[in-house]
């Protein structure tokens, strides 16, 4: 499971005896990215899509993140990349799962309350036109 998909709010579990989502055997492509210091560089890229996730704060630390002199899985635990609360990322994901499943009107729902929560970037506020419009299309 990648980043991305947790992102989006995906379903995901760590099974037992494994705590981790990679692979870390020695031939593992997070292990060789690691060694290569590929990993944080793409973290950073792949977290900096989703800024909606982000507190205005937090996204700005993620944009200025210096992965050459910072240490990020630290950082991470001392949450510097602060996200938004938690019902407005719980009404955020709902919104994604039900767009994914064609349910518009309760899509619509979902993101204006995230909205209302405060996840306010300009990505939410385009994807609530979006469903609006195709709502308006099927009346």
């Amino acid at each position: 499971l990648g980043i991305a998909q947790m992102m989006t709010g995906s379903v995901a579990a760590v099974l037992p005896n494994s705590y981790y989502l990679h692979g870390l055997s020695e031939d593992s492509k997070w292990v060789s990215d690691e060694k290569q210091g590929y990993n944080t560089p793409t973290l950073v890229w792949t977290l900096l899509q989703f800024p909606e996730v982000f507190s205005p704060a937090g996204l700005e630390e993620l944009k200025n993140y210096n992965f050459y002199v910072r240490q990020i899985y630290e950082d991470f635990e001392n949450s510097i990349f602060e996200l938004l609360p938690e019902q407005a990322l719980d009404a955020l994901f709902a919104g994604y799962k039900y767009e994914q499943n064609g349910a518009f009107n309760l899509a619509s729902i979902a993101y204006k309350t995230a909205y209302s929560l405060g996840c306010n970037h300009p990505k939410v506020q385009k994807k609530i036109e979006f469903i609006e419009h195709i709502l308006s299309s099927q009346e």
